[in-house]
């Protein structure tokens, strides 16, 4: 696989013009038109990481009141997806070094556990790249991927995190990272992994966020389990695994029946954009246009239009309000990078006849 993978699950290619985007947040004539949002959109990403090449979170703890930073590698690897998405070739490069090189922190924190998923989404980005997941530097990917699959009885194909403790972090978005990487690496043990995510698929096509090794024979799933499925198995069909094809549709089919009429998607909270951003890609994915468009529209309607913030993705209507005139403080920025990396591939789906992509 090369690098097109993420390029090649875009609804629509980027306009070259995105990749000459500057910070300058002036309005200007090419802020209309679907391409207007995109430009914002990379330019306040571009703006995000620091001088180390990585994006710094920050959260405020419970008990001193104080701002902590962190580097949350996972949100910074969708960086480098979103701005590769977006055509800033070369700050999706610096983000992308930065991270690899501290792989190890993200994998195999301290505490002395190997995190499966993060070991997935590490290899699946990779691999997006065009390196090779089992030679980055002394790691071997996908051999670690293998050797974290369950090999025989009900969870055979499900990765686990090692060691083994009844407080396993792996869940269906987690599979799905998996997924994706063995059979983009062509790995014999993708059959397996594939097989144990269509166990999460419940009866009326959605897919369940928390696994089981028991088949989801009633019940309902969510709108981000059902998306990142659709996109893994759609990779896993795109590199020749067979019989997934109608499990897709039926998912797709669950997904276009969960959307709400104002494009939107969301859980228990309501609609959000990051539901909104993975439920439109889903369904451009698969050929579903003009519900995909819908959903982009309504995430464009929640991207900051001017200020100092203009570009940013809120989570909902009242994050955008908040950053419509004022820089985002550092414990809030957080937030409106996570909304922000996942709803932007929606963007791509606008449809040509869409003015503005903020308001």
């Amino acid at each position: 696989m090369n690098r097109t993978l993420l390029r090649r699950l875009a609804i629509i290619a980027i306009a070259p013009a995105l990749v000459a985007c500057s910070s300058d947040n002036s309005p200007t004539a090419d802020d209309a038109g679907p391409a207007g949002p995109q430009r914002a959109a990379v330019s306040w990403l571009a703006d995000q990481p620091a001088a180390d090449g990585l994006f710094t979170s920050h959260y405020a703890d419970v008990e001193t009141g104080k701002t902590v930073a962190f580097v949350d590698h996972g949100l910074n690897l969708d960086l480098y997806a979103a701005l590769t998405e977006l055509g800033d070739d070369k700050t999706a490069e610096t983000v992308y070094r930065a991270t690899i090189e501290k792989a190890d922190e993200y994998t195999d924190p301290p505490g002395g556990t190997r995190y499966a998923g993060a070991v997935g989404k590490l290899a699946s980005m990779v691999q997006a790249h065009g390196d090779d997941a089992n030679a980055l530097g002394s790691r071997h990917l996908i051999d670690e991927l293998e050797a974290l699959l369950v090999k025989k009885g009900e969870e055979a194909g499900r990765a686990k995190d090692s060691p083994d403790s009844e407080f396993q972090s792996t869940n269906i978005v987690n599979q799905a990272w998996v997924v994706r990487a063995l059979a983009t690496a062509g790995s014999d043990d993708a059959d397996a992994a594939i097989d144990f995510l269509l166990k999460q698929q419940c009866d009326d096509g959605s897919f369940r966020e928390e696994m089981t090794a028991a088949p989801c024979a009633d019940g309902r799933g969510s709108v981000d389990g059902t998306a990142f499925a659709i996109q893994s198995l759609q990779v896993a069909a795109d590199e020749g695994s067979d019989e997934v094809e109608d499990d897709i549709a039926e998912a797709v089919d669950w997904l276009i029946g969960a959307q709400a009429e104002d494009g939107s998607f969301g859980g228990a909270d309501g609609a959000n954009v990051n539901s909104t951003g993975l439920g439109a890609v889903a369904l451009a994915l698969t050929g579903h246009d003009q519900p995909a468009a819908q959903a982009a529209a309504w995430v464009a309607s929640l991207q900051v239009a001017d200020g100092p913030e203009k570009g940013a993705i809120a989570l909902n209507e009242a994050d955008r309000s908040a950053a419509g005139s004022k820089a985002i403080a550092d414990v809030d920025r957080d937030r409106y990078v996570r909304a922000s990396v996942q709803a932007v591939r929606a963007l791509t789906a606008l449809p040509a006849e869409n003015a503005s992509g903020s308001r």
